[in-house]
């Protein structure tokens, strides 16, 4: 299974720790096949009628054909190679794939992601990172990936800023670990909107990692990204609120303890549901315990 496990790394690059719903497409503005099958929902350079779609929802084969069409079309728009390679780079992950066609499926994936970044489309260079270091491609090269992430990083692109951040916390390929260039990068992502990036800023604020510790300001980073639709940072709201009222911080608020633990209790979080009976049980900042509740969490 050491190659489907390759495959299945190589796709957390390419998305968010935190999807959050898309909004459909307006009927009424007319979008390129290639843009709605495959178009990334991180690449902030795709046209604003455009909504994106999230990398496991792409369909592979319906993509390649739309993208092929679009590029013989209108052959000086890069946004379509890059797309074409993104639709390439999900068939290549598929688990029903064998190892040979993965991997020359994924070269493709990777020539087109070139040809799209030598013509200066940034989110090519993040994609390609992630083919490099991966390995997807048969062969693997980290000190060119960092290079790469390094340059869509500066030049602005959120979802690279947040991978680099991701890098630097965690001390991976030849990134060293950095809890200083980790919080500068999360919060550069989080003031370019990435709502997994104003988590990873709001856990630097609440423990002090990288940064100064200022719990109030975390709770304000993690409540933009819950607004966003992360239901990760919903749970980490409720938990920073528990917490509060056993540690006797300023923090200490039930009622908002048991408002985001339902929050994201809502979206199906077990982790949310397993503290919302918590609380039901011991009657936690409630009238009375309600121990019927607790047993349906």
């Amino acid at each position: 299974t050491a190659e489907l496990a390759r495959r299945a790394i190589a796709n957390l690059g390419l998305s968010s720790d935190d999807p959050v719903e898309v909004p459909p497409a307006d009927p009424r503005r007319p979008i390129d096949n290639c843009d709605r099958l495959v178009a990334s929902d991180l690449d902030p350079a795709r046209p604003p009628e455009v909504p994106g779609v999230a990398f496991d929802m792409v369909d592979a084969e319906q993509a390649i054909t739309a993208c092929n069409k679009a590029i013989d079309q209108n052959p000086r728009i890069a946004r379509f190679l890059f797309n074409l390679g993104r639709a390439y780079q999900r068939l290549g992950s598929q688990p029903g794939l064998d190892d040979a066609n993965a991997v020359a499926t994924m070269r493709r994936a990777r020539l087109n992601y070139d040809d799209a970044a030598k013509r200066g489309y940034v989110s090519a260079l993040n994609n390609l990172a992630v083919l490099d270091e991966s390995g997807s491609t048969g062969m693997t090269n980290e000190a060119e990936a960092s290079t790469l992430l390094r340059q869509a990083a500066q030049q602005g692109l959120p979802l690279a800023m947040y991978n680099l951040g991701l890098h630097y916390k965690y001390g991976t390929g030849d990134v060293p670990h950095d809890v200083v260039q980790a919080a500068e990068w999360f919060s550069k992502a989080a003031e370019s909107g990435l709502v997994s990036a104003m988590v990873e800023r709001a856990d630097a604020l609440q423990f002090g990692l990288g940064i100064k510790q200022d719990p109030r300001r975390a709770i304000e980073w993690y409540q933009r990204a819950a607004d966003a639709g992360s239901v990760r940072a919903k749970f980490k709201l409720g938990l920073l609120y528990l917490k509060g009222v056993f540690s006797a911080s300023e923090i200490n608020d039930p009622g908002q303890a048991l408002l985001w633990f339902g929050r994201a209790a809502a979206s199906a979080d077990s982790a949310s549901e397993y503290f919302l009976a918590r609380i039901m049980d011991s009657g936690i900042g409630l009238a009375s315990r309600q121990p019927e509740i607790s047993e349906r969490y």
